[in-house]
Protein backbone atom coordinates (compact mmCIF):
# COMPACT_ATOMS: atom_id res chain seq x y z
CA UNK A 1 0.00 0.00 0.00
CA UNK A 2 2.66 2.52 0.49
CA UNK A 3 4.20 1.57 -2.81
CA UNK A 4 1.36 2.57 -4.16
CA UNK A 5 0.75 5.75 -2.77
CA UNK A 6 4.24 6.67 -3.73
CA UNK A 7 3.09 6.88 -7.26
CA UNK A 8 -0.03 8.21 -9.06
CA UNK A 9 -2.78 5.53 -9.04
CA UNK A 10 -2.81 6.48 -12.99
CA UNK A 11 0.69 5.00 -13.04
CA UNK A 12 -0.40 2.52 -11.34
CA UNK A 13 -2.96 1.36 -13.76
CA UNK A 14 -0.97 1.74 -16.53
CA UNK A 15 2.03 -0.53 -15.60
CA UNK A 16 -0.91 -2.82 -13.81
CA UNK A 17 -2.01 -3.25 -17.76
CA UNK A 18 1.92 -3.61 -18.82
CA UNK A 19 2.77 -6.54 -16.44
CA UNK A 20 -0.59 -8.27 -17.13
CA UNK A 21 -0.14 -7.75 -21.34
CA UNK A 22 3.87 -9.03 -20.28
CA UNK A 23 2.14 -11.99 -18.72
CA UNK A 24 0.06 -12.69 -21.50
CA UNK A 25 2.91 -12.61 -23.87
CA UNK A 26 4.83 -14.95 -22.00
CA UNK A 27 2.10 -17.16 -21.22
CA UNK A 28 1.65 -17.74 -25.36
CA UNK A 29 4.98 -17.08 -26.90
CA UNK A 30 8.20 -17.15 -24.66
CA UNK A 31 9.42 -20.49 -23.59
CA UNK A 32 11.59 -18.74 -20.64
CA UNK A 33 10.87 -18.24 -17.16
CA UNK A 34 8.94 -14.98 -17.02
CA UNK A 35 10.36 -13.98 -13.78
CA UNK A 36 12.64 -12.17 -13.45
CA UNK A 37 12.43 -10.65 -16.32
CA UNK A 38 15.33 -11.37 -18.72
CA UNK A 39 16.73 -9.40 -21.66
CA UNK A 40 15.96 -12.18 -23.97
CA UNK A 41 12.01 -11.75 -23.07
CA UNK A 42 12.11 -8.13 -22.59
CA UNK A 43 13.54 -7.91 -26.34
CA UNK A 44 10.87 -10.54 -27.43
CA UNK A 45 8.23 -8.47 -25.52
CA UNK A 46 8.91 -5.35 -27.17
CA UNK A 47 9.22 -6.71 -30.55
CA UNK A 48 5.81 -8.71 -29.70
CA UNK A 49 4.32 -5.34 -29.09
CA UNK A 50 5.61 -3.32 -32.12
CA UNK A 51 4.52 -5.94 -34.56
CA UNK A 52 1.15 -6.16 -32.91
CA UNK A 53 0.86 -2.26 -33.80
CA UNK A 54 1.34 -0.99 -30.35
CA UNK A 55 2.21 2.83 -30.62
CA UNK A 56 5.70 3.77 -29.53
CA UNK A 57 4.73 5.73 -26.99
CA UNK A 58 2.81 3.21 -25.64
CA UNK A 59 5.62 0.12 -25.68
CA UNK A 60 7.87 2.88 -24.12
CA UNK A 61 5.63 2.98 -21.32
CA UNK A 62 5.31 -0.52 -21.19
CA UNK A 63 8.57 -1.09 -20.86
CA UNK A 64 9.20 1.64 -18.10
CA UNK A 65 5.94 -0.66 -15.89
CA UNK A 66 8.10 -3.90 -16.39
CA UNK A 67 11.45 -1.40 -14.93
CA UNK A 68 9.13 -0.52 -12.25
CA UNK A 69 8.36 -3.99 -11.04
CA UNK A 70 12.59 -4.97 -11.61
CA UNK A 71 13.01 -2.37 -9.11
CA UNK A 72 10.58 -3.17 -6.44
CA UNK A 73 11.44 -6.91 -6.66
CA UNK A 74 15.32 -6.09 -6.81
CA UNK A 75 15.67 -7.88 -9.75
CA UNK A 76 18.31 -6.56 -12.44
CA UNK A 77 17.28 -3.66 -14.88
CA UNK A 78 17.77 -5.31 -18.20
CA UNK A 79 16.79 -2.27 -19.95
CA UNK A 80 19.79 -0.71 -19.50
CA UNK A 81 21.51 -3.76 -21.43
CA UNK A 82 22.72 -2.73 -25.00
CA UNK A 83 20.25 -4.63 -26.97
CA UNK A 84 17.60 -2.94 -25.26
CA UNK A 85 18.75 0.59 -25.38
CA UNK A 86 19.37 0.37 -28.86
CA UNK A 87 15.27 -0.65 -29.56
CA UNK A 88 14.37 2.18 -26.56
CA UNK A 89 16.49 4.68 -28.59
CA UNK A 90 14.29 3.18 -32.04
CA UNK A 91 11.34 3.64 -30.39
CA UNK A 92 12.14 7.10 -28.95
CA UNK A 93 12.91 8.37 -32.27
CA UNK A 94 9.64 6.47 -33.75
CA UNK A 95 7.60 8.31 -31.72
CA UNK A 96 4.62 10.74 -32.91
CA UNK A 97 4.77 14.35 -32.14
CA UNK A 98 2.33 15.53 -29.76
CA UNK A 99 -0.23 17.21 -31.71
CA UNK A 100 -2.42 18.32 -29.02
CA UNK A 101 -3.72 22.06 -29.33
CA UNK A 102 -3.64 24.59 -26.83
CA UNK A 103 -6.58 26.18 -25.28
CA UNK A 104 -6.08 29.70 -26.69
CA UNK A 105 -7.76 32.60 -25.65
CA UNK A 106 -10.59 32.26 -28.08
CA UNK A 107 -11.14 28.51 -27.38
CA UNK A 108 -11.75 29.49 -24.10
CA UNK A 109 -14.16 32.27 -24.94
CA UNK A 110 -15.66 29.43 -26.71
CA UNK A 111 -15.92 26.65 -24.67
CA UNK A 112 -17.12 28.98 -21.78
CA UNK A 113 -20.22 29.94 -24.38
CA UNK A 114 -21.16 26.93 -25.80
CA UNK A 115 -21.25 25.16 -22.37
CA UNK A 116 -25.01 26.68 -21.71
CA UNK A 117 -26.01 24.90 -24.77
CA UNK A 118 -24.17 21.54 -24.68
CA UNK A 119 -24.88 20.93 -20.74
CA UNK A 120 -28.68 20.13 -19.44
CA UNK A 121 -28.57 22.69 -16.78
CA UNK A 122 -27.32 26.27 -15.73
CA UNK A 123 -25.32 24.63 -12.78
CA UNK A 124 -23.30 22.29 -14.72
CA UNK A 125 -22.51 24.78 -17.37
CA UNK A 126 -21.12 26.65 -14.38
CA UNK A 127 -19.16 23.59 -13.33
CA UNK A 128 -17.37 23.20 -16.18
CA UNK A 129 -16.80 26.95 -16.94
CA UNK A 130 -15.14 27.48 -13.93
CA UNK A 131 -13.04 24.51 -13.83
CA UNK A 132 -12.23 25.24 -17.72
CA UNK A 133 -10.80 29.00 -16.02
CA UNK A 134 -9.24 27.34 -13.13
CA UNK A 135 -7.60 24.01 -15.21
CA UNK A 136 -6.05 27.03 -17.96
CA UNK A 137 -5.26 29.82 -15.20
CA UNK A 138 -3.34 27.20 -12.66
CA UNK A 139 -2.32 24.94 -15.55
CA UNK A 140 -3.64 21.85 -14.30
CA UNK A 141 -3.56 18.70 -15.14
CA UNK A 142 -6.24 16.75 -15.00
CA UNK A 143 -5.15 14.48 -11.92
CA UNK A 144 -5.62 17.34 -10.02
CA UNK A 145 -9.06 18.29 -9.55
CA UNK A 146 -10.82 15.62 -11.50
CA UNK A 147 -11.33 12.57 -9.17
CA UNK A 148 -10.66 8.88 -11.13
CA UNK A 149 -14.36 6.85 -11.18
CA UNK A 150 -12.59 3.73 -10.11
CA UNK A 151 -11.23 5.24 -7.56
CA UNK A 152 -13.22 7.67 -5.51
CA UNK A 153 -12.04 7.33 -1.96
CA UNK A 154 -8.41 7.09 -2.90
CA UNK A 155 -8.38 10.16 -5.15
CA UNK A 156 -11.06 12.69 -3.39
CA UNK A 157 -7.87 13.59 -0.84
CA UNK A 158 -5.59 14.10 -3.84
CA UNK A 159 -8.01 17.02 -6.14
CA UNK A 160 -8.34 20.33 -5.06
CA UNK A 161 -10.56 20.76 -2.00
CA UNK A 162 -13.30 22.97 -1.61
CA UNK A 163 -11.45 24.71 1.30
CA UNK A 164 -8.05 25.14 -1.06
CA UNK A 165 -9.52 28.12 -2.83
CA UNK A 166 -9.44 31.26 -1.02
CA UNK A 167 -11.04 34.71 -2.81
CA UNK A 168 -9.43 38.16 -2.34
CA UNK A 169 -10.53 41.39 -3.46
CA UNK A 170 -8.13 41.17 -6.73
CA UNK A 171 -7.40 37.44 -6.33
CA UNK A 172 -8.06 33.95 -6.00
CA UNK A 173 -5.40 31.81 -3.99
CA UNK A 174 -5.51 28.08 -4.69
CA UNK A 175 -3.86 25.28 -3.11
CA UNK A 176 -2.61 21.84 -5.26
CA UNK A 177 -2.15 19.51 -2.59
CA UNK A 178 -0.76 16.67 -5.09
CA UNK A 179 0.57 16.27 -8.46
CA UNK A 180 2.63 14.36 -10.73
CA UNK A 181 5.90 16.10 -9.21
CA UNK A 182 4.97 16.64 -5.51
CA UNK A 183 3.33 12.81 -4.81
CA UNK A 184 4.89 13.38 -1.32
CA UNK A 185 1.61 15.83 -1.24
CA UNK A 186 4.17 18.92 0.55
CA UNK A 187 1.68 21.10 -1.48
CA UNK A 188 1.93 24.06 -3.81
CA UNK A 189 -0.34 27.50 -3.48
CA UNK A 190 -0.92 29.26 -6.12
CA UNK A 191 -2.18 33.14 -6.80
CA UNK A 192 -3.88 34.30 -9.81
CA UNK A 193 -4.24 38.42 -9.55
CA UNK A 194 -7.22 39.48 -11.93
CA UNK A 195 -5.07 40.91 -14.25
CA UNK A 196 -4.21 37.54 -15.05
CA UNK A 197 -7.48 36.87 -16.61
CA UNK A 198 -8.26 36.22 -20.14
CA UNK A 199 -10.65 39.32 -20.85
CA UNK A 200 -14.25 38.93 -20.11
CA UNK A 201 -13.64 35.75 -18.19
CA UNK A 202 -12.69 36.30 -14.87
CA UNK A 203 -11.88 33.34 -12.92
CA UNK A 204 -12.35 34.94 -9.26
CA UNK A 205 -16.01 36.21 -9.93
CA UNK A 206 -16.51 32.78 -11.73
CA UNK A 207 -15.78 30.65 -8.78
CA UNK A 208 -17.46 33.30 -6.39
CA UNK A 209 -20.52 32.48 -8.52
CA UNK A 210 -20.14 28.55 -8.42
CA UNK A 211 -18.98 28.28 -4.52
CA UNK A 212 -22.75 30.12 -4.13
CA UNK A 213 -24.12 28.02 -6.32
CA UNK A 214 -22.57 24.44 -5.09
CA UNK A 215 -24.44 22.21 -2.69
CA UNK A 216 -23.17 22.93 0.62
CA UNK A 217 -21.25 19.18 1.31
CA UNK A 218 -18.95 20.81 3.69
CA UNK A 219 -15.32 19.47 3.14
CA UNK A 220 -14.55 17.49 -0.18
CA UNK A 221 -13.35 17.89 -3.92
CA UNK A 222 -13.82 21.21 -5.37
CA UNK A 223 -16.26 20.15 -8.06
CA UNK A 224 -18.85 17.81 -7.92
CA UNK A 225 -22.50 17.72 -9.44
CA UNK A 226 -25.58 19.25 -8.20
CA UNK A 227 -26.50 16.00 -6.41
CA UNK A 228 -23.12 16.31 -4.43
CA UNK A 229 -21.12 13.80 -6.35
CA UNK A 230 -17.79 14.94 -7.49
CA UNK A 231 -16.32 15.52 -10.71
CA UNK A 232 -14.92 12.25 -12.50
CA UNK A 233 -12.05 12.69 -15.32
CA UNK A 234 -14.22 10.81 -17.78
CA UNK A 235 -17.37 13.08 -17.38
CA UNK A 236 -14.80 16.18 -17.90
CA UNK A 237 -13.56 14.60 -20.84
CA UNK A 238 -17.02 13.85 -22.18
CA UNK A 239 -18.59 17.31 -21.91
CA UNK A 240 -15.36 19.04 -22.72
CA UNK A 241 -15.83 16.93 -26.54
CA UNK A 242 -19.49 17.27 -26.69
CA UNK A 243 -18.80 21.62 -25.86
CA UNK A 244 -16.35 21.46 -28.67
CA UNK A 245 -18.53 19.79 -31.37
CA UNK A 246 -21.46 21.87 -30.10
CA UNK A 247 -18.89 25.23 -30.72
CA UNK A 248 -17.81 23.44 -34.07
CA UNK A 249 -14.17 23.44 -32.70
CA UNK A 250 -11.91 21.14 -34.74
CA UNK A 251 -8.43 21.59 -33.22
CA UNK A 252 -7.06 18.62 -31.15
CA UNK A 253 -8.47 19.80 -28.02
CA UNK A 254 -7.84 17.19 -25.19
CA UNK A 255 -7.45 18.20 -21.09
CA UNK A 256 -4.06 18.54 -21.50
CA UNK A 257 -4.66 21.46 -23.83
CA UNK A 258 -5.65 24.04 -20.95
CA UNK A 259 -1.50 23.39 -19.27
CA UNK A 260 0.14 23.70 -22.94
CA UNK A 261 -2.42 26.60 -23.19
CA UNK A 262 -1.32 28.10 -20.15
CA UNK A 263 2.07 28.09 -20.86
CA UNK A 264 1.94 29.43 -24.50
CA UNK A 265 -0.54 32.21 -23.40
CA UNK A 266 2.16 33.19 -20.73
CA UNK A 267 4.94 33.25 -22.79
CA UNK A 268 3.06 35.55 -25.38
CA UNK A 269 2.40 37.67 -22.07
CA UNK A 270 6.27 38.24 -21.34
CA UNK A 271 6.01 36.31 -18.27
CA UNK A 272 9.36 34.90 -16.85
CA UNK A 273 10.51 31.67 -17.86
CA UNK A 274 10.93 31.44 -14.11
CA UNK A 275 7.65 32.15 -13.37
CA UNK A 276 5.77 29.57 -15.97
CA UNK A 277 7.70 27.08 -14.73
CA UNK A 278 7.24 27.44 -10.73
CA UNK A 279 3.03 27.66 -11.84
CA UNK A 280 3.25 24.91 -14.26
CA UNK A 281 5.08 22.94 -11.09
CA UNK A 282 7.99 21.97 -13.55
CA UNK A 283 11.53 21.38 -12.34
CA UNK A 284 13.46 24.39 -12.60
CA UNK A 285 16.81 22.42 -13.39
CA UNK A 286 14.86 20.94 -16.73
CA UNK A 287 13.47 21.49 -19.66
CA UNK A 288 10.39 20.05 -19.81
CA UNK A 289 8.44 23.01 -19.65
CA UNK A 290 9.69 24.12 -23.07
CA UNK A 291 7.96 21.02 -25.16
CA UNK A 292 4.24 22.66 -23.81
CA UNK A 293 5.01 26.20 -25.69
CA UNK A 294 3.41 25.79 -29.44
CA UNK A 295 4.64 28.79 -30.76
CA UNK A 296 4.91 30.25 -33.19
CA UNK A 297 2.28 27.83 -34.75
CA UNK A 298 -0.58 29.44 -33.11
CA UNK A 299 -1.85 33.17 -32.18
CA UNK A 300 -2.75 33.37 -28.71
CA UNK A 301 -4.14 36.99 -29.20
CA UNK A 302 -6.62 36.13 -31.53
CA UNK A 303 -9.99 36.57 -29.58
Amino acid sequence: MLLERGSAQATHTTYQAALTSYETFGSEYSTLPLFPISEENLALFIGHLSFNGKAPSTILTYVAGLVYYMKVNSWEDCSKNFVIRKMLDSLNRAKQPDTRCPVTPFILKKLCHFSTVACTTQYEALLFNTAFLLAFSCFLRISEFTVDSGTHDWSHNRVIAVNDVRIGTKNLEVVIRYSKTDKSGKGVTLCVPDSASVPDLNLRTTMQTYLQSRPQTGAGPLFVHFDGTPLTRGQFNTVLQKILCTAGIKDNIKSHSFRIGAATFCQTQGIPENQIIKMGRWSETGRSHLKYIRLPEVNMFAL
